[in-house]
C-alpha cells in the first residue's frame, strides 16, 4: 500500500510526510537495552554455590 504526493504541488505535505518516513525509519533501527541492578549475594551464598559445583565436578 502507498500514497503519492507530489513536492510541487503540496510542499508542506509532503514535507511532514517526508519528515513522518524518517522518524519511523529511525525509531525502527534503534536497540533498546535495559538495566536492572542485581542483588548483592551474601558470602554464604558464595561459597556454597562453589561447593555445589566442586561436588558437581566429582561425581
Amino acid at each position: 500500500m502507498g500514497i503519492y504526493i507530489e513536492k510541487s504541488s503540496d510542499p508542506e505535505l509532503y514535507k511532514d510526510v517526508y519528515e513522518e518516513a524518517q522518524r519511523l525509519i529511525r525509531i525502527s533501527d534503534e536497540i533498546i537495552v535495559s538495566v536492572e541492578k542485581a542483588e548483592k549475594t551474601s558470602t554464604r551464598e558464595k561459597q556454597s554455590s562453589k561447593n555445589e559445583t566442586k561436588i558437581a565436578d566429582l561425581k
